[in-house]
Formats: structure tokens, C-alpha cells, sequence
């Protein structure tokens, strides 16, 4: 069975805020060597502050000296100017503790294909017809966002191993400020069936 992507209530601290309101804190924490990384998500909708939550709670991480990973979906330059760094679409070391990367569908679906050209050139299995395919031209079908991200999640946070001597990521927390909340929430509450 594959761990538990979704943080447990004893992981969730409520504490007071100003003016009585009561907040909750994700609490993430490094468990040492063989521990998987923690997932950190803020999900909804465009203009909810989603965005500047996210790269907050990155940088709180990150100053507690836990190894942090900020992942973007949206194209929305506001991560960019709250972070100080140009977010790319490969990571990129923002701060001490703090990498960053902007998941580009477009982008995550040339690589393989640039791939496949390549291998296709050695062994001309399709006798070239893969060379005229221009992969810039390559529409996005729709739930592709979706399914490119967490296959790009998977890369961080290896969260589809098998077995207990699976490698482990770089990261101690991953956060991610994602778009597509239902279909990122099927999708990763997949791997606990699975």
C-alpha cells in the first residue's frame, strides 16, 4: 500500500489569530533518513490568495531548516515576485533550504517526445515519420494539467514506490499550489487505493 498522501489531524495545529479567529497550521516535520516527504497542498479557485499562502508557508519551511520544495502550477507571475527568483520550469534554488518550479504542461509533454525522437533517429523505427511532428503544435487535452502534475509530483515525492528500500526524494516538504482541485484529489487519493 502506498503512504498516506493526506496530513492526519495530529499533524494539523489550530491556533489563535487576531481578532479571536482560529487558524490552522499544517505541521511538517523531517523525519530523518527514509522518511517520505510531506505534501502540502493549497487548492481553490483564482484570486482566493492560494498563490501568496503557498510561497509563505515555502519560506516558513524553509527558515526551519526543513529541505522545501515550492511547485506552481499557474502561469500567474505573483509566486515569482513574493519568492524574489525567476521560477522556471525546471527547479531552481530560490533561498537556503528553498527550491522552486513551475510545472508547464506544454514543456512536460516535449521532453519526452524529444525523447522518443532521438531514439527513433538511432533505430528508425517509424522511418521519420516522428520528425514531423512538431511537438510546440501539440494540443493539451483536457485533465492533461492534472495528470502531468502529479507525474511531476511523483518525481519529488516518489509517492507510487513499492516496497520500504524505495529511494526517497531530495525534499523534506513539497508544497504545491495547485488549480485543479477534484482532479487532484482523485488523482492522488489513487495511490491509497492502489
Amino acid at each position: 500500500m502506498a503512504p498516506s498522501l493526506l496530513v492526519s489531524a495530529s499533524q494539523i495545529l489550530v491556533v489563535a489569530g487576531r481578532g479571536g479567529r482560529r487558524r490552522r497550521l499544517v505541521i511538517a516535520n523531517s523525519g530523518g533518513a527514509g522518511t517520505p516527504p510531506k505534501l502540502v497542498t493549497f487548492l481553490g479557485k483564482g484570486g482566493s490568495g492560494k498563490t501568496t499562502a503557498a510561497a509563505i508557508a515555502a519560506q516558513y519551511y524553509a527558515s526551519e531548516g526543513l529541505k522545501t520544495c515550492l511547485v506552481i502550477q499557474s502561469q500567474d507571475p505573483t509566486a515569482e515576485q513574493l519568492m524574489g527568483c525567476k521560477i522556471g520550469s525546471s527547479l531552481t534554488e530560490c533561498a537556503a533550504n528553498l527550491s522552486t518550479i513551475k510545472l508547464e504542461t506544454c514543456k512536460m509533454l516535449l521532453e519526452p517526445l524529444d525523447r522518443l525522437k532521438k531514439v527513433d533517429a538511432q533505430s528508425n523505427l517509424t522511418q521519420g515519420v516522428l520528425e514531423g511532428i512538431v511537438g510546440e503544435e501539440l494540443g493539451v487535452l483536457p485533465g492533461m494539467d492534472s495528470i502531468c502534475s502529479v507525474l511531476s509530483l511523483q518525481k519529488l515525492l516518489n509517492f507510487f514506490s513499492v516496497g520500504t528500500n524505495s529511494p526517497q526524494g531530495e525534499f523534506d516538504v513539497v508544497v504545491y499550489d495547485c488549480n485543479n482541485t477534484e482532479e487532484f484529489l482523485r488523482l492522488t487519493g489513487a495511490t491509497e487505493r492502489a
